[in-house]
C-alpha cells in the first residue's frame, strides 16, 4: 500500500516510552493510564502491510440493512467536489474542510495525487451556487518551486468574502516545518487564491494540526497549532492577523509542556469577538485525558486560564488505540470540534464542544485466565487457536512474515479489550476480524509502537471473532495479548467503545454535564464528530456511524442530528450519505488515514453543509450535502459585497426568497450606537444594495434588520468595514484672469509649516506668507500691494515639496 512521505520536521519529534507490563501466569493486569500519552504523538501512516493486495480490487457497496429513521431535515443529494479525471490509482481526498458564505463555498482536502511533489498535497474546490455544482481548483499556488503543501487543511471565511485556507507547509522541500495561509476571493463565479503567507515555521521543531478561524465581523483571522519541540514535549500555540492574513503575530504559547501533552487545537469566535481555543490533553499529573479550553476577550492578545470542558472537570476516556473499522492508520484520536452560537436567539454566545468518548476501560482486569499458546505454523490455512475472554495469548513472531491467529466467541454488547505487549521484544500489529478472516472483515487495527497495541471494541452481534498478531518490523520474538471484557462503571460516559459526546457553556467557564448525541444502539462505533450552529441558534452534529451493518459494524455511513434547545433534545438522527454504506477495507487509498481523522460541518444562515470523505466510487473522495433545517425558515440575508472608499461604503446582500421583503439598514460607528439609515427592498435577482456617502475615515458596522412574524427584529448580514482616509492633498489653484484681487486656493497634506510666495515673471520675490497650521483656505495675495498688470508666479511650499502656478493679473 502506497504511503505518504514523512512531513517536514516529523523526524525531530521525541517520542515518549511507556513501559509494558511483565506477564505472570494467572495474574490480572490493567491498561496503564500512561499509555494514553501516546495518543497525542503525531503519526504519519503505517508501514506497508504484507497481506494487502489492491490489484483488481473493486469497490464493494453494502446495501442498507436497516430502515433509516424518518428524515426531519431536508438532506440534499450528495455532490462530489473533487474531479477524479487523471488521478492515479488509489488517489485519496480526505480530511475535508469547508467554508460557506451565501452562494459561495470553498472546500479543501488532503490530496494524494501530489504529496511530496511541488506544489503539494492540498487540494481545493469552489462553488458559487450553494454547493449544487463544483469546480476542482487543483492545489493553491505555491510561493516557489521548492514549496510543498503538506495537508491538514482548514478553511474559514469572513463576512466580507475573504476565504482563508491553512495548511502544513514546507518552503524548502522538506527541512523547514511551517504553516501557510492563503487568502482567496470570488469574482462572479470564479475563485482564486493568493500565494501563501507563512504564518509560523521552525527548523528545530515540528508544527502540526493547525486550525484557522475568522471573526466574520471585524475580519481578524486566528490560527492555532501544536508545536512538537525538538527537545521533547509539545504545546499549543496561537497567532493572529489583523490585515487579512498579510502578516501574523509572533506565536503566543497557550499550554505548559511540563504539565501536559496536547494536540488537535481549534479556535472559534463568538458574537462579541471573544475567542475560544479548545484542545485535547494528556495530563502528566493524573495520567488522564481531558478536553481543555482557553478564552480571550481582547481579540487574542491575552487568554484567560485553562478550563476543563464538562461539568466537574472530569477526564475523558479516549479509545486512541484504534480507529473506526476500515481505518488504515494504526491509531486514532477524535480531536474536539467547537462552534459558538452567533444567532439572535436566547443562546447567543453559547459555546459547544464535541468529541468521541468510550467506556472507562482502565480498571478492567485483563489476562487473568489461562495462558493460550499459539500454534506453529498458524497461517490462514490453519484453524485459529480458540481462547476465552480473560485469557492471555502467548505467541512468537518467528519471522517478519509470521502471523498468528486466535478466535473467541463473543456476545452482542460486550466491550472486549485486547492489549498487545512485547515479551520482551516482539514488535507486532494487532487486528480484530468479524465475519471471516479476509481483508473485508477487518473490524479494528492497532499499533502504538514498541510492540504495543490496544483494541477496545463493542461487539455488535453474537458470533465468532478473530484476533491476529502480525510482525510490524524486523524486531521478532515473543509477545503477550492480554484479553478481557469491560465491566460497566460509574465513570462511563460512552455507552460502548465510542460515542459522540458534547458539553456547552454560556461563558467558557461553567460547563454542562457531558451528554451522548448519537441515538443508535450501544453496539456500534461513532467517530470524528463535528458541530455547527445556524442562524436560528439550532446546534447541529454529524459523525461516522456503523449502525447499518448490524452483524459486524464495519459498514460506514455519515449520520446527522440537530437540536433546537441547546442540546436538551435531539431529533432522530438521519443518514447523510446517499451512496450506501462503505466498507473502507475495500477502498483503495494511497494515504493514511484513508478516510482522514476529521470531516467538516458548517452552517451559513439556515443551510448546513456536511463535507465528508466517501469511498463509494472506489477511492476516497470529498463529498458534500446541503442540509436545510426543517424549522420555519426566516428570511435569509447573506452579505455578498462590502467595499469602502474615502467618501463612500458600497454594500450588497442577497436574499434567496425575497418576495415582499423589506429590510431596515442599520449603521454603527465604532464606539457608537446603532442607527437606522433607511429601508431596502431587493431587485428582481434578490439583491439588496446601498451606498453610504455620509462617512468619514474610520470603522463602521452595518447590518440588516427584518421583522419576523412574531414582531421581533432579526438582524443578519452584519459586517464591519474600514473607510480609508482620503489621499493627502497638496494643491494650489488660481483664478485666471484675476481682476482687482489675486485669489488663490490651497490644500496641504499636514499642518507642518508652509508658505505662499508671489513672484514676478522674472522670479523676483514680491510677497511671502506663512501658513501656520492652516491646511486649506483661500487668500488674496494682492491685498496691500499695488501690483501692475501682467503675469505672476505663485508658489506653494511645504517641506521639500513645491507647486507653482501662473496668474494673469488685471487691476
Amino acid at each position: 500500500m502506497a504511503q505518504p512521505p514523512r512531513r517536514a520536521g516529523l523526524d525531530r519529534v521525541v517520542r515518549p516510552v511507556v513501559q509494558a507490563p511483565i506477564y505472570a501466569p494467572g495474574q490480572a493486569i490493567h491498561v496503564p493510564r500512561e499509555l494514553a500519552r501516546l495518543s497525542v504523538e503525531p503519526v504519519e501512516g503505517l508501514p506497508p502491510l504484507p497481506d494487502v493486495d489492491w490489484v483488481g480490487l473493486a469497490p464493494i457497496i453494502r446495501s442498507l440493512r436497516d430502515a433509516v429513521p424518518a428524515a426531519v431535515d431536508l438532506i440534499n443529494p450528495n455532490v462530489r467536489i473533487n474531479n477524479t479525471a487523471g488521478d492515479p490509482a488509489g488517489s485519496t481526498q480526505s480530511e475535508t474542510s469547508i467554508a460557506a458564505l451565501g452562494m459561495n463555498l470553498v472546500a479543501g482536502w488532503n490530496d494524494g495525487k501530489n504529496f511530496n511533489v511541488n506544489p503539494g498535497g492540498s487540494g481545493y474546490g469552489y462553488s458559487s451556487d450553494m454547493g449544487a455544482t463544483w469546480t476542482d481548483g487543483g492545489v493553491p499556488p505555491a510561493a516557489g518551486v521548492n514549496d510543498i503543501y503538506e495537508g491538514d487543511p482548514s478553511l474559514t471565511v469572513d463576512n466580507a468574502g475573504n476565504f482563508y485556507y491553512a495548511n502544513l507547509y514546507t518552503p524548502d522541500g522538506g527541512f523547514t516545518s511551517g504553516l501557510s495561509v492563503n487568502r482567496g476571493t470570488f469574482s462572479g463565479t470564479s475563485f482564486t487564491f493568493n500565494p501563501p503567507v507563512v504564518a509560523a515555521s521552525s527548523v528545530s521543531d515540528f508544527l502540526d494540526k493547525e486550525w484557522i478561524a475568522a471573526d466574520p465581523v471585524n475580519g481578524n483571522v486566528y490560527l492555532s497549532w501544536t508545536r512538537f519541540l525538538g527537545a521533547g514535549g509539545n504545546r499549543i500555540e496561537f497567532s493572529r492577523s489583523t490585515n487579512n492574513g498579510a502578516t501574523w503575530s509572533a506565536p503566543l504559547v497557550l499550554t505548559n509542556s511540563a504539565l501536559e501533552s496536547v494536540q488537535g487545537s481549534r479556535p472559534a469566535v463568538g458574537p462579541s469577538g471573544e475567542i475560544y481555543v479548545v484542545y485535547y490533553v494528556y495530563d502528566f499529573g493524573s495520567n488522564n485525558n481531558y478536553i481543555r479550553i482557553r478564552k480571550s476577550t481582547d481579540q487574542g492578545l491575552t487568554f484567560g486560564p485553562e478550563v476543563t470542558v464538562g461539568a466537574g472537570a472530569l477526564p475523558i476516556f479516549s479509545n486512541f488505540g484504534s480507529g473506526p473499522p476500515g481505518f488504515n492508520r494504526q491509531g486514532a484520536v477524535g480531536f474536539p470540534g467547537i462552534a459558538v452560537d452567533r444567532s439572535a436567539s436566547a443562546n447567543n454566545g453559547r459555546v459547544y464542544v464535541t468529541w468521541e468518548e468510550s467506556v472507562d476501560y482502565y480498571n478492567d482486569p485483563l489476562g487473568y485466565g489461562a495462558g493460550v499458546a499459539e500454534s506453529e505454523p498458524n497461517g490462514l490455512a490453519d484453524p485459529p487457536d480458540p481462547f476465552t475472554l480473560g485469557d492471555a495469548l502467548l505467541g512468537t513472531l518467528s519471522s517478519t512474515a509470521d502471523q498468528d491467529w486466535f478466535s473467541f466467541s463473543g456476545t452482542a454488547g460486550q466491550t472486549v479489550i485486547f492489549f498487545l505487549v512485547p515479551n520482551p521484544n516482539a514488535d507486532g500489529y494487532l487486528r480484530m476480524f468479524c465475519g471471516g478472516r479476509n481483508t473485508a472483515n477487518r473490524a479494528a487495527f492497532s499499533y502504538l509502537g514498541g510492540g504495543q497495541a490496544l483494541i477496545v471494541f463493542t461487539l455488535p452481534s453474537t458470533a465468532t471473532y478473530y484476533v491476529r498478531v502480525l510482525a510490524a518490523s524486523a524486531s521478532i520474538g515473543n509477545y503477550v495479548v492480554y484479553t478481557g471484557v469491560h465491566i460497566p462503571a460509574a465513570s462511563d460516559v460512552g455507552r460502548d467503545h465510542r460515542d459522540v459526546v458534547f458539553s456547552s457553556s454560556t461563558n467558557g467557564t461553567i460547563w454542562t454535564p457531558k451528554k451522548v448525541v448519537n441515538d443508535d444502539p450501544p453496539l456500534f462505533d461513532n467517530t470524528f464528530p463535528e458541530v455547527a450552529v445556524d442562524a436560528l441558534g439550532d446546534v447541529h452534529f454529524d459523525w461516522y456511524d456503523h449502525r447499518l451493518d448490524p452483524a459486524c459494524g464495519i459498514g460506514t455511513d455519515i449520520f446527522y442530528t440537530h437540536s433546537g434547545n441547546a442540546g436538551g433534545i435531539f431529533v432522530p438522527s438521519t443518514q447523510v450519505n446517499d451512496g450506501g454504506s462503505i466498507n473502507w477495507n475495500n477502498v483503495s487509498s494511497n494515504l493514511a488515514p484513508n478516510m482522514g481523522d476529521y470531516g467538516a460541518l458548517v452552517a451559513d444562515g439556515v443551510n448546513v453543509y456536511a463535507n465528508f470523505t466517501d469511498g463509494r466510487q472506489g477511492t476516497p473522495d470529498s463529498w458534500v450535502s446541503k442540509i436545510v433545517n426543517d424549522a420555519p425558515t426566516p428570511v435569509l440575508l447573506s452579505l455578498i459585497d462590502a467595499t469602502a472608499e474615502p467618501d463612500r461604503v458600497s454594500l450588497a446582500w442577497h436574499a434567496p426568497d425575497a418576495s415582499g421583503l423589506v429590510a431596515t439598514l442599520f449603521r454603527r460607528p465604532d464606539g457608537g450606537a446603532w442607527t437606522a439609515l433607511g429601508e431596502l427592498s431587493p431587485d428582481g435577482t434578490g439583491r439588496l444594495a446601498f451606498e453610504d456617502r455620509n462617512v468619514a475615515a474610520g470603522w463602521y458596522s452595518y447590518r440588516l434588520g427584518v421583522r419576523e412574524p412574531g414582531g421581533a427584529m432579526e438582524y443578519q448580514g452584519e459586517v464591519r468595514i474600514e473607510v480609508p482616509a482620503a489621499a493627502a492633498a497638496f494643491a494650489l489653484s488660481v483664478r485666471n484672469p484675476a481682476t482687482r484681487e489675486l485669489r488663490v486656493a490651497f490644500a496641504l497634506p499636514s499642518a507642518q509649516p508652509a508658505r505662499l510666495e508671489l513672484l514676478d515673471i522674472s522670479g523676483r520675490a514680491i510677497k511671502s506668507m506663512r501658513l501656520n497650521g492652516q491646511r486649506t483656505g483661500e487668500i488674496d495675495l494682492a491685498a496691500g500691494l499695488s501690483l501692475r498688470p501682467g503675469l505672476y508666479l505663485i508658489n506653494l511650499v511645504q517641506d521639500n515639496r513645491r507647486i507653482t502656478n501662473k496668474a494673469a493679473y488685471l487691476p
